[in-house]
């Protein structure tokens, strides 16, 4: 950084590249690879719970919507204060 307090492209360039290969080193440990194997387990079951309520959906004339995890877990019934999952 020069005194006006502007970085040069290249050093812009290194730390974009530093960062890269900070990303590929965290992405390659044990604790990342567990935590994503785990979401995608988690993923591909959300997938397959709403295939087959799709099939019982289509026969009682309901639609299933598409409610993204986070969301549901926002609702009142599952805030930590209240572990009320009926």
């Amino acid at each position: 950084m020069n005194e006006s307090g502007v970085t040069s492209i290249m050093d812009l360039w290194s730390h974009c590249v530093s960062l890269k290969e900070l990303e590929k080193k965290v992405s390659q440990t044990a604790p990342f690879q567990n935590l994503k194997q785990m979401l995608q387990k988690k993923n591909d079951q959300i997938k397959d719970l709403r295939r087959r309520l799709s099939k019982y959906a289509s026969k009682l004339l309901i639609v299933i919507p598409y409610i993204p995890l986070t969301e549901i877990l926002l609702l009142p019934q599952f805030k930590k204060n209240n572990l009320n999952y009926s």
